[in-house]
């Protein structure tokens, strides 16, 4: 075994140098010999060039490791089946991780059709090709896992695109060869389950969503460690459908020991910490408790200030949600500070911070986003207690176009937009 180190104390002596603190292991590290089991469990089956594409994705080089898959495919014998399947599998993780939706989704349905073709039971045993041949023989190499990774990974696909029930469908089918083929409380059918209810929670149906989180809770608390990053995941879903389903203190409950985990396991600078922040915050400001919601978000706009570029849509949320519970406990001024990024003062730069965070929203959310019409409310009940109606009413007007095209007729942000526009 080569040297292996510990990584202790880390200090900045200055600009990109650090002194580090380093531990040498020996052979009877437990920690390390489990580690080592399971990196060659994860990857006993995979020849040199996998494994040098699965490292190249967990350090994040996706287009590195698409341009050796992509290669691998082009050289490779398209006899062995198996092993293009897996390649195809692979270059459609690294795409859809581009954010390359569409391409990821025609490798993965050629990973399952590669599959299918040669799982079929009455496939022709006097076919005449070698290649045909050799495909049904090689079947059984095709790991039921590796099938259950891609129907996942198609879902995710469709997700992303906004197809909701294909990525059911597929969620489904992956949960499906989980079930069959590993027990009943392993991980993996933990991660399936949360995977159909982060959708259903999508879709509106609370039920389901709940239901299915839940499931996933019972085999985590079962084979996690208590600060498990997964269990602090599931409490965090959990939270988010209670929240919606009106049960706000147990809402609160999940996110709390969300919060403890992510505390415990993450850096204290975390985005995944500054966003759980900003869920408790909102909790609180809808129970009415105007001062720990702003002490949540503060908190969260602390991280984000240290680790996030200062136009990033992120910050304008933790912003508009501080801006908010002021103004709903009556502190219009500090309210305006942060609604327009603490420039107090100059309404003129405000108003341009209004207009580069809008601009940003609309880079990255589509046109007709109820993320969009929540910033146009915000924004336009600033100009209404300022006394400048016209320009609140354009704000309301653009938010309840919004809510008109994306929300039932009878849901209550419509009655709220058509209130503000009533009240200007």
């Amino acid at each position: 075994m080569h040297t292996v180190f510990r990584i202790g104390e880390l200090e900045l002596i200055e600009d990109r140098l650090w002194f580090v603190n380093l531990t040498s292991t020996n052979d009877d590290d437990e920690q390390l010999h489990r580690l080592t089991e399971y990196i060659r469990t994860e990857t006993k089956e995979l020849t040199a060039k996998h494994r040098l594409g699965v490292m190249m994705i967990k350090m994040g080089e996706f287009d590195n490791a698409q341009l050796l898959f992509q290669t691998l495919l082009e050289t490779e014998s398209n006899d062995d089946w198996a092993d293009q399947a897996h390649l195809h599998q692979q270059l459609g993780s690294v795409l859809q991780s581009k954010g390359d939706g569409l391409q990821a989704l025609s490798n993965y349905y050629k990973t399952l059709q590669l599959i299918q073709i040669n799982n079929i039971s009455d496939y022709p045993l006097v076919a005449t090709t070698y290649n045909h041949i050799a495909l049904q023989q090689n079947f059984s190499e095709f790991k039921q896992s590796d099938l259950a990774i891609t129907y996942n990974n198609i879902g995710a696909a469709f997700q992303s695109k906004g197809e909701d029930n294909n990525a059911l469908l597929h969620y489904e089918k992956s949960l499906n060869i989980l079930e069959k083929s590993l027990p009943s409380t392993h991980p993996d059918i933990a991660t399936a389950l949360n995977n159909i209810g982060t959708l259903y929670y999508r879709m509106g149906d609370l039920e389901n969503a709940q239901r299915y989180h839940l499931k996933a809770l019972q085999i985590q608390e079962k084979v996690l460690t208590p600060t498990h990053i997964h269990l602090a995941a599931t409490y965090n879903n959990l939270g988010l459908v209670h929240d919606l389903m009106g049960d706000h203190s147990s809402a609160l409950l999940f996110f709390e020991k969300a919060l403890r985990i992510r505390q415990a396991v993450l850096p204290c600078n975390h985005l995944s910490i500054a966003e759980t922040y900003d869920t408790i915050g909102g909790v609180h400001r809808f129970m009415g408790d105007y001062p720990t919601a702003i002490s949540y978000h503060t908190k969260s706009l602390e991280i984000k200030i240290a680790i996030l570029p200062s136009n990033h849509l992120d910050l304008c949320t933790t912003y508009n949600s501080i801006g908010l519970a002021c103004k709903l406990s009556g502190d219009y001024a500090t309210g305006l500070s942060y609604y327009e990024k603490q420039l107090v003062g100059d309404y003129s730069i405000a108003s341009t911070y209004y207009e580069k965070a809008l601009e940003i929203q609309q880079k990255m959310l589509p046109s007709n986003h109820l993320d969009l019409a929540t910033t146009y409310i915000n924004i336009g009940s600033i100009h209404y207690t300022l006394g400048y109606f016209t320009k609140a009413f354009s704000y309301y007007k653009q938010a309840l176009n919004i809510r008109q095209n994306m929300l039932p007729s009878i849901h209550s942000d419509q009655a709220t937009a058509f209130k503000c526009i009533g009240d200007v």
